[in-house]
C-alpha cells in the first residue's frame, strides 16, 4: 500500500506537469490556467452540495437509529473527488469528476468499506474475559473463558498447622 501511494506521488505530478505542457501548447498557457481554474470552481460548488446531500442522509439515518455506513463511505469518496478536483490538473480533475458519479462512488465507498471491515477483523485488538488487550496473532486463544466465582478462606487462621505438634 505504501508503494502505490509513493508511486502514486511521483507519477501523477508528472503526467499532470506532461499534460499540462501539451494542452497549453494546443490552446494557450492563458486559457490552460482558466481551465484549471475553472475546474476547481465546479470542483468547489459539486463538493458543497454532494456533500450536503450526504450529510442530510447521514442525519436521516441516524434519525432512523440505523448506522450511515454507505452515506460515511459515500462521503470519504466524495471528499477524495473534491480534493481531486480543486487540485491543478486535468488527469486529476478526470478522476474527481467520475468520483462525483454515485455508481463510481458507491462502488469504492462498499470496496473501502469491505476492506475496512477485513483489516479490522485480522489486526484489530482483541479483548479477553479478563479485560487484557492482545493482539489477534498473539499465541492466546480467543476462545479462553473465566469462571467467574467469589471464594473464601476456610483454613484456619490461628493455628496454621493443626497437625504439627511442638
Amino acid at each position: 500500500m505504501a508503494k502505490i501511494l509513493f508511486l502514486s506521488l511521483a507519477i501523477i505530478p508528472i503526467i499532470e506537469i506532461a499534460i499540462l505542457i501539451q494542452i497549453g501548447g494546443f490552446i494557450g498557457a492563458w486559457l490552460t490556467v482558466g481551465m484549471i481554474i475553472f475546474s476547481a470552481a465546479v470542483g468547489a460548488i459539486l463538493l458543497r452540495k454532494q456533500g450536503l446531500q450526504i450529510l442530510r442522509r447521514i442525519q436521516n439515518s441516524i434519525a432512523q437509529n440505523k448506522f450511515p455506513t454507505n452515506e460515511v463511505m459515500n462521503g470519504f469518496v466524495l471528499i477524495v473527488a473534491g480534493i481531486l478536483l480543486i487540485t491543478p490538473g486535468f488527469l486529476t480533475d478526470f478522476i474527481g469528476l467520475l468520483l462525483f458519479s454515485n455508481r463510481t462512488r458507491y462502488f469504492l465507498g462498499s470496496i473501502l468499506w469491505r476492506s475496512i471491515k477485513k483489516f479490522s477483523k485480522t489486526n484489530a485488538p482483541k479483548m479477553n474475559t479478563d479485560g487484557e488487550v492482545f493482539m489477534g496473532n498473539n499465541n492466546q486463544s480467543e476462545n479462553t473463558s473465566t469462571i467467574d466465582g467469589v471464594y473464601s478462606d476456610i483454613s484456619n487462621k490461628a493455628d496454621p498447622n493443626p497437625n504439627d505438634e511442638n
